[in-house]
């Protein structure tokens, strides 16, 4: 675009992305007069020019030509040389420093465990209490292998270098739930995948500074101690835990015992951000609901709050009595033609739950190949991924205590599933987009992940 070429871009970078969490990041700069900006990648006359125009003090510390050369050197592969290479590099960035918005782009991508969590303690340092750090991630296994350079365009557009940069093929990342452990000083507030106009290789996060900087003590820069990242660890797993207990005495208070039939035990609650403005959104008295899961009183009750058109498939019965081996599953078609589904419905809102995920890719693609004659051009479906440990671990029912609200009802299989990543899924279902994603909002359960598809039938 020729607007690029006038902000003094390179001849290599011709489309902006949408960049959602970089909303709430311009929102927290227009709300504080001359915010104080650290921008660590590269620095750019068009980056600085938009910071000039929202009147904000900007500072570049391009870490990204720290790290090139790092990698370059193999000084990536000792945490310790690596980290005492980077204060140094960083000492400029004195103590007196405090910035209200900090963009990392792609730099957690290229550190070890180690030097994520001495870089976050160093950056929190210089964090005024509340501050919003901006990072991007990438997914689908292949990433840049060096720091990309990022460049604002406005509020919500950055424009990259990512299709011209040399690429790692079969690499992955920490996970988010990894990285936030890792980042005790901050807590994970947005997370956004594969929405509209994003880059399709590169997901957006934003943390906020849970200290109050003023306080804060010089940072060591020596390689973190095992005992340093345990404490992190168990700080972070102590907040997860007290959100489940509130949820817990939420549900008490409504006088909402939980359910236990045969071996099924309670899991946990779940806290549904994704579910409260999906139900409230989507339907109404002529909208249908399909449930993959089997019949359910609790679920059903709520549905009736919004619609009385609502049909539960109960998939995985349907294909437990295929085959009791759910890896291995080919060919589902015929067993969905137990769902009965006539042929003329087509539904608004379907209900996935953790059940799609617990099936091999070609099982995916035969079920979703079989639902897309039932939906239309503003379907959505709601996804819950679990992303614990455990390989056996299933859920026999969610039940919906109120619009967000879920008591998660361990069942006992113990099969081996495939535990596909997002990527992996949507890939597997073949059709649909990630319209929003949740992971680690208050009250969610820690080992589960929320996303709100767009299926786009037509």
């Amino acid at each position: 675009m020729q607007i690029y070429r006038e902000q003094g871009l390179p001849r290599t970078v011709n489309q902006g992305f949408y960049h959602p969490g970089l909303a709430s990041v311009s929102a927290a700069i227009q709300a504080i007069p001359r915010a104080r900006v650290l921008d660590l990648g590269a620095p750019s006359a068009a980056s600085f020019q938009y910071f000039k125009d929202q009147n904000c003090h900007i500072r570049f510390e391009n870490l990204n030509e720290f790290l090139t050369k790092a990698i370059a050197d193999k000084l990536t592969w000792n945490s310790a040389d690596f980290m005492h290479a980077l204060d140094r590099y960083l000492l400029l960035l004195n103590g007196d420093d405090q910035f209200d918005v900090i963009l990392a782009w792609d730099i957690f991508c290229y550190l070890d465990p180690a030097s994520i969590d001495y870089l976050s303690r160093r950056l929190a340092r210089h964090a005024s209490a509340g501050a919003k750090l901006h990072m991007v991630r990438y997914w689908g296994n292949v990433y840049p292998c060096a720091p990309c350079d990022y460049y604002m365009v406005d509020d919500c557009y950055v424009v990259n270098t990512f299709e011209s940069s040399e690429k790692r093929h079969l690499q992955k990342l920490p996970a988010i739930k990894t990285l936030q452990t890792l980042m005790a000083d901050f807590s994970l507030s947005e997370f956004h995948v594969n929405e509209a106009n994003m880059h399709s290789a590169i997901m957006d996060a934003v943390f906020v500074c849970l200290r109050d900087s003023s306080k804060s003590k010089p940072c060591d820069s020596s390689a973190p101690t095992k005992a340093n990242v345990a404490v992190s660890s168990i700080d972070y797993a102590g907040y997860k835990k007290s959100a489940v207990a509130r949820n817990k005495s939420h549900a008490r208070a409504r006088s909402l015992q939980p359910a236990t039939v045969g071996k099924d035990e309670l899991y946990g609650y779940h806290k549904s951000p994704a579910l409260e403005g999906l139900l409230s959104l989507r339907l109404h008295k002529n909208a249908r609901v399909l449930d993959l899961g089997s019949y359910n009183k609790a679920n059903e009750s709520t549905y009736r709050h919004y619609t009385p058109h609502i049909h539960f498939a109960n998939l995985p019965a349907l294909m437990a009595a295929r085959s009791a081996r759910y890896s291995t599953l080919l060919e589902a078609a015929p067993v969905l033609e137990g769902l009965l589904l006539s042929q003329h419905w087509k539904f608004d809102v379907i209900l996935g739950w953790d059940v799609l995920a617990r099936y091999s890719s070609e099982t995916i693609t035969d079920i979703m190949a079989f639902i897309k004659p039932h939906i239309h051009a503003n379907t959505h479906m709601h996804l819950l991924q679990y992303v614990g440990d455990d390989r056996r671990h299933i859920l026999s029912r969610c039940n919906l205590l109120t619009e967000d609200d879920v008591e998660l009802i361990k069942g006992v299989d113990g099969e081996l599933h495939p535990r596909h990543s997002i990527f992996e899924l949507i890939c597997a279902m073949g059709y649909g987009s990630i319209e929003q994603s949740y992971l680690f909002a208050k009250g969610m359960h820690e080992n589960y992940h929320e996303y709100v598809v767009a299926l786009n039938g037509d």
